[in-house]
This record gives C-alpha cells, structure tokens and sequence, in this order.
C-alpha cells in the first residue's frame, strides 16, 4: 500500500526542498523499496532537470518553492477532457478546477480556450502562474507559447486573447482567486 505522505513529498525531494530530517525519513523510505515514490522521484527529477541552468532551489523564498511544487503538478498532454467538469465563463473559454486548498488559498485550474477567444480585464487578488501547455495566447505584458509560464502578482491587471492555430490549454496556479473587471 502506498502512503500518500510521501508519495506527496517526491517533488520537493527531487528539488532539494525537504528540510534534513524529512529528507532523512524520505531517503529511508526509498530504501524500503517503494516503487510508486521511486517513479514519482524519476518523473520530478525529470521535471527538475528541464529547468534553466543555474536554478537553485535552496536558495528560493517558501512562496516560491511552494509556486514551483504547484506548477509541476500539472497534467500531461493529451488531455482527456471527459476527466474534468467544465465550466465555459465567457465564449470559447472553459475551466476546470483540477486541485483546491483552502488553508493556502490555493487553487490549480485549467484553461482550455479556443482561438480569437478572450478572458476579459481582470485583477488578481494574489500571485498567479500560468504554465501554457498548448497553443498560444498573449496579454498586456508579451505572448507566451507552449512551455511559457506567465506570472501575474498580487493587485496586476490584464486581460488574455488566445491566439490564431490550435486551442490553448493552461495550468493555472493561484492564490487567492481575482476578481473581474467592467469593460
């Protein structure tokens, strides 16, 4: 049977990110011979290893650390869309609320929208990262395409236009929700 703290705990192992006595209990636990957290260690390690060089997590503030933890969680393509109860907010754009915490303010959503589709202004009550998985959209601060992520802090302002080709899928990572504004 798979304990489930752990398996939780394989994405801060694989980024360095486990205080010494937690890393310690995790290496112990690998040592037993778990095969789910010793895959889920590979697929992080694998994630770990696509990041920019340079990349030091010892040294990241905790909000950060926990943004990146969130952000690696994302699903992987293709997506089966039967698996996520949609919700279309505006035409052309539907979400998904894939992960909820409320101690943290936490949600982990999905962006699923189709060309010439458009998320109106709005204010973000907290920090929020979008890792684009497919397709192209662009805001008041740059396009992002496929493995961008963008980053809006708390009180930023924007609205999204998803751009010409395929449908853009993202991941959404936020704290604290936000609030739209009257066009």
């Amino acid at each position: 049977m798979v304990d489930d703290r752990y398996l939780e705990q394989a994405e801060a192992f694989a980024l360095g990110a486990l205080e010494a006595p937690e890393r310690r209990e995790f290496d112990a636990h690998l040592a037993s011979g778990c095969a789910a957290c010793r895959e889920a260690v590979v697929v992080a390690l694998d994630a770990v290893a696509a990041l920019p060089r340079g990349f030091e997590t010892k040294a990241l503030a905790p909000a950060t650390r926990a943004a990146v933890l969130d952000l690696a969680e994302a699903p992987s393509l293709p997506l089966d869309p039967t698996a996520y109860s949609w919700d279309e907010p505006f035409p052309g754009v539907r979400t998904a609320v894939v992960k909820e915490d409320p101690a943290r303010a936490f949600c982990a959503s999905l962006i699923w929208a189709a060309p010439g589709a458009r998320y109106p202004g709005h204010r973000h009550l907290g920090d929020e990262s979008t890792l684009i998985l497919q397709g192209a959209c662009r805001d008041e601060n740059g396009s992002y395409a496929a493995g961008d992520v963008a980053r809006m802090r708390a009180g930023s302002t924007h609205s999204v236009e998803f751009l010409p080709g395929e449908d853009c899928i993202g991941y959404l990572v936020s704290y604290h929700g936000h609030e739209i504004l009257e066009d």
